[in-house]
């Protein structure tokens, strides 16, 4: 679309889909440079292959008022950066030095607007806080962008995650599948674990030849899957097999009560997964269409009994359809189509030459 860019991206924990955006950004001719935290956390993610990169570099967490990057000559900045948030000090003292050249700067945004006492607080400090930093928003979905406007941006632009289509692209029909539901993610009660072991624990109980749950990820809920009948439980699993495990399953079960996105939805729907999936989930409102590509509920016991139960009477032929329908869906946003988005957003009324 236009010349080459020197592009710095602040990110934090770096996630599979991350890497993938930024190998498709440096496909089109841009020169990425990469800042990172250095955190494993609880998806403890082998190492990326960041070559894609001119300059790929982690740091330790802690105040980087005065990083090495801060002591550029103007002339070695870079033409546009992509920050990850508005929290972390490095981040919010490039985009302002940035801003103060004319250069774009991109806030990336994955909370949904709920209309909270601490958004709206954000909503009134954002002039001072945000406009300095960054003038305009990278935003997960719908939702977002309400936030994002609210927040006084005038630039606002869906896409900021996208699964690697790549690696989760799978044309097995479901009836060669193993018959287990899916469940993968964090251990924890936000990601409704809990409700879901006790749901699955209650659907066993009701109907004949039920499908196992696999269940990949580790958190300090794990505990619960000792003696439930029908779990399997195969600890975290690396981003490199996960598409395997998916192409070898039924349907994604994700029964959060608190989602701001959840890649793994759209990397379910890419696999031909049906995905049963709380409404509480930011994805869902994207690439889950109810009942054609999924099924959604609240995050409760009941609902989700009732959703397994719905999934587990339908005959082959319409759990195949819903698998070519949910993938078809998943792929209306590729990392090839998020750069030229990405590309065009920082283009957008600017000329950087």
């Amino acid at each position: 679309m236009g010349a080459f860019l020197r592009i710095t991206v602040f990110a934090r924990r770096l996630a599979p889909y991350t890497v993938s955006f930024l190998r498709a950004l440096a496909a089109r001719g841009h020169a990425i440079e990469l800042l990172y935290e250095a955190v494993a956390g609880e998806a403890p993610f082998a190492g990326f292959d960041l070559s894609c990169c001119v300059s790929a570099r982690a740091e330790v967490a802690g105040d980087l008022h005065h990083h090495e990057w801060l002591q550029r000559a103007d002339a070695d900045l870079p033409d546009a950066a992509w920050i990850a948030g508005w929290t972390h000090p490095l981040e919010r003292a490039a985009g302002r030095r940035l801003r103060r050249l004319g250069r774009p700067v991109v806030c990336g945004i994955d909370n949904p607007w709920r209309g909270t006492l601490r958004q709206w607080l954000g909503c009134v400090a954002a002039p001072w806080l945000l406009h300095a930093m960054s003038d305009r928003a990278w935003v997960a979905g719908p939702s977002q962008a309400t936030f994002a406007r609210r927040l006084g941006y005038r630039k606002v632009e869906t896409g900021l995650y996208c699964a690697d289509v790549g690696a989760y692209r799978c044309e097995r029909p479901l009836d060669e599948r193993a018959g287990a539901f899916l469940f993968t993610g964090r251990l924890v009660a936000d990601k409704g674990f809990d409700l879901l072991i006790e749901a699955y624990r209650r659907y066993r109980q009701l109907v004949d030849a039920p499908l196992v749950l696999d269940v990949a990820g580790v958190g300090p809920l794990a505990a619960l899957v000792e003696g439930q009948l029908g779990v399997r439980w195969r600890g975290f699993v690396q981003a490199a097999d996960l598409p395997a495990l998916m192409a070898d399953s039924q349907a994604l079960v994700l029964p959060s009560r608190v989602e701001n996105w959840g890649v793994v939805i759209q990397e379910a729907a890419v696999a031909g997964l049906p995905v049963l999936a709380s409404r509480d989930c930011g994805a869902a409102s994207t690439y889950v269409n109810d009942p054609e590509t999924g099924l959604l509920f609240a995050p409760t016991v009941e609902a989700i009994v009732d959703a397994l139960l719905r999934f587990h009477a339908l005959p082959s032929a319409l759990r195949q359809g819903m698998s070519r329908k949910s993938q078809k869906l998943g792929l209306t946003l590729t990392p090839a189509l998020q750069a030229q988005r990405f590309e065009s957003f920082v283009w957008e009324g600017k000329s950087l030459r």
